[in-house]
């Protein structure tokens, strides 16, 4: 496991070689939904930090402290933080799941990507309540729902 700054740190620069950068938004459900894929592949969580339901979908807190402040601008450069799980390297799984996900979601703009993530009968849906937001998302629930999805991938190959 690896903290969501690292995760969002190597699609930055991934799209930093193809010129492809991220807005906030972007980057927060490229994020979820990599460690998502990680749960479901692998059966293990790709970030050590909780996803939380808000109203505008999976976020996760620390990743969005940190980059709130781009507001709808792109991001060019890599986020910083002094956690030490910032500094721990990616292992080849994890950069398998991060290059697949890139792959596969990093040219969809943040709508689209938000409209995958607030579909019916996934985890974010499961947990919201309109009442309030930043309940849990239980890692459980996030593998079940892209564990199924790689069913489908595996099925069809």
């Amino acid at each position: 496991m690896v903290s969501a700054i690292s995760v969002a740190n190597e699609f930055i620069r991934l799209g930093k070689e193809e010129e492809n950068f991220f807005t906030p938004m972007q980057l927060l459900k490229l994020v979820y939904i990599a460690h998502g894929w990680m749960l479901g592949f692998f059966n293990k969580p790709l970030i050590n930090e909780e996803v939380e339901a808000w109203k505008y979908g999976p976020v996760i807190p620390e990743l969005y402290q940190k980059v709130k402040s781009y507001g709808k601008d792109k991001i060019k450069s890599e986020v910083s933080s002094w956690s030490v799980f910032t500094h721990t390297p990616l292992s080849e799984e994890e950069k398998s799941v991060i290059h697949f996900v890139y792959k596969k979601y990093g040219k969809l703009d943040g709508i689209r990507l938000s409209m995958i993530t607030h579909q019916k009968n996934t985890p974010w849906s499961d947990i919201f309540t309109h009442e309030g937001w930043g309940d849990v998302i239980p890692n459980g629930l996030i593998r079940d729902h892209y564990a199924h999805l790689t069913n489908k991938v595996l099925a069809s190959q």
